[in-house]
């Protein structure tokens, strides 16, 4: 896989659009390990026509990597994204950019969707505001794609579910808090399952499937899931114990069995891993290994290290 990913990437020059958005900051960090070269747009989460023609045209990127999240308000005007979604889309096609990649941590997909666990063809609606939101940004990328909105632009839509650092809700920061100022940390059903996979390991499955896009056309465009494998699902209390470890901590760590409610922990990759022989590289206790050393500004570092155990594992 680093070796599609590298040669596809070295020397490719990609415009990233998100700011200081997390999924932005680990995006560019991966893109610049493999030789990329990026530029970041640094502008407001809705896109404004004038600036986006203005990157496009200073930058003149061959892919856009489109990481801003949507707001996780209700007051969220859904019509706003939608015009941003065909905005791009409108501009990369007349600047004669091949590829957009999207990347989502939003539960895109319906509270009870045909299939269990939900394949790419489900996602049209959304367990929430933002969901259905994403899910409609979406479906504008994935029409351009298939040439229903003028001349075709490629798109990737990269789904996962909620990653480490900065997971809406997730409770690692106030954990790490805990544990770093040595106070008593209580975990909540402690025995419930969550997802503890390192971004990095969802942005090089949207990679590869982008690379495939670059090098073989639109057959390898569209939606793509990435889902947690095994070994990146973890109790809410082998992960406590795995970041107390990961921290040196002298805490003493507590837990209940209450029960939480969460979103299901699973969605079909079968054709990510069939097609794109995508991985996870890092297992959960790694991940966390990874949060416990994070600094701002080691994105870089950590995109590094990162694909030098994915070498190991392709070994």
């Amino acid at each position: 896989m680093r070796a599609v990913l590298e040669e596809t990437f070295c020397g490719l020059r990609a415009l990233v659009i998100g700011g200081d958005d997390q999924p932005a900051l680990w995006m560019r960090a991966l893109l610049d390990a493999l030789g990329a070269r990026t530029a970041r747009e640094p502008g407001s989460a809705l896109l404004d026509p004038v600036d986006v023609c203005a990157a496009l045209a200073r930058e003149r990127p061959q892919a856009i990597i489109w990481a801003s999240r949507p707001p996780r308000d209700k007051r969220l005007d859904m019509a706003e994204w939608v015009r941003c979604a065909q905005t791009l889309v409108n501009e990369a096609r007349e600047a004669g950019v091949r590829l957009i990649v999207r990347c989502s941590d939003v539960w895109v997909y319906s509270a009870a969707p045909p299939a269990f666990p939900p394949d790419q063809e489900d996602a049209t609606g959304g367990l929430s505001v933002d969901g259905l939101c994403e899910s409609l940004v979406q479906q504008v990328l994935l029409a351009a794609s298939r040439g229903l909105l003028g001349d075709p632009v490629c798109a990737v839509c990269a789904r996962h579910l909620p990653l480490l650092y900065g997971a809406a809700g997730g409770p690692l920061d106030e954990w790490a808090r805990t544990l770093r100022a040595g106070e008593p940390l209580h975990v909540g059903g402690g025995g419930c399952a969550a997802v503890f996979m390192h971004p990095l390991d969802a942005y090089a499955g949207a990679l590869t499937a982008a690379a495939m896009v670059l090098r073989h056309g639109d057959a390898y465009a569209g939606a793509w899931n990435f889902s947690a494998p095994a070994q990146c699902v973890l109790s809410r209390r082998g992960a406590a114990r795995a970041l107390h470890q990961a921290l040196g901590s002298t805490s003493d760590v507590t837990e209940d069995a209450l029960p939480l409610y969460a979103h299901p922990q699973t969605l079909c990759d079968r054709p990510a891993r069939e097609r794109l022989g995508w991985r996870a590289v890092w297992s959960g206790e790694e991940a966390l290994a990874q949060y416990a050393a994070y600094r701002p500004g080691l994105e870089r570092a950590q995109a590094e290290a990162f694909l030098r155990a994915m070498d190991e594992m392709e070994r």
